[in-house]
Formats: structure tokens, sequence, C-alpha cells
């Protein structure tokens, strides 16, 4: 049911006028670290676009150092990429690895613990 009073083709064309940006999310999730550095969402979001290149320059390596620095802060969200990230890497550390997915998967992400499952069933 739409609300009365509402044109919805203004409505449309004003959201479309004003859209946000990338570079207006990276400003938004480094504003939400700033405000509580314990936001874990919004630093690995931050280290996403970074690895990416949404909203700012695509760069790895910076990334990869963002997630390390959050991985060390008890972000299970940027551990669990950095233990993606370890196994993709050759020579692959697959002890790192291992200990990033199960710290992650202890603090409840659901992906480490399905990963974590298979790699106790092999």
């Amino acid at each position: 049911m739409r609300p009365s009073g509402i044109n919805l083709k203004k409505f449309c064309k004003y959201l479309n006028d004003n859209a946000i940006t990338a570079e207006d999310y990276v400003f938004w999730y480094e504003k939400a670290c700033q405000i509580d550095p314990s936001n874990i969402y919004s630093q690995y979001l931050i280290a996403q676009c970074t690895e990416i290149g949404k909203g700012v320059a695509k760069n790895q390596v910076d990334a990869y150092k963002l997630y390390e620095k959050f991985g060390r802060t008890g972000n299970y969200l940027c551990k669990y990429k950095l233990a993606l990230l370890s196994t993709t890497n050759r020579p692959a550390n697959h002890l790192k690895s291992f200990t990033l997915i199960k710290s992650a998967a202890e603090n409840g992400h659901s992906a480490a613990r399905r990963r974590l499952a298979f790699i106790y069933m092999i």
C-alpha cells in the first residue's frame, strides 16, 4: 500500500539525482570506524572496498595490510578473509590459514565453521 501524498515519479527522480556514490560509502565506513573502533562490519567493508577498488583506488597490498590490522584487533571477518588470501598465495601457508579459520569459526563466522568442518573430515 502506497502512502498518500507521495508522487512516486518525483521520488524516483529524486533518488536518481541524489545517488550515493561508492566514494560516499567509503567515507561513511571510515566515519563509522572513527566513531566506534570496534565496528567490525565497517572495518571489513573498508578493506574490501580497497581490495576491489570500489570508491578508492584498487590496491590489494593495502587491502591485505588492512585485513591484518583489523584481524589483530579481533575482527573475525577480516581473519577469515586473511585465511582465504593466505591459501591463494604461493607457497600457501596452511598452518596460518588453519589458525585464522579456526579463530573466525570460534567467533561465529558461519562460512569458517563449514570450512573447518570440511578440514576435520579430511
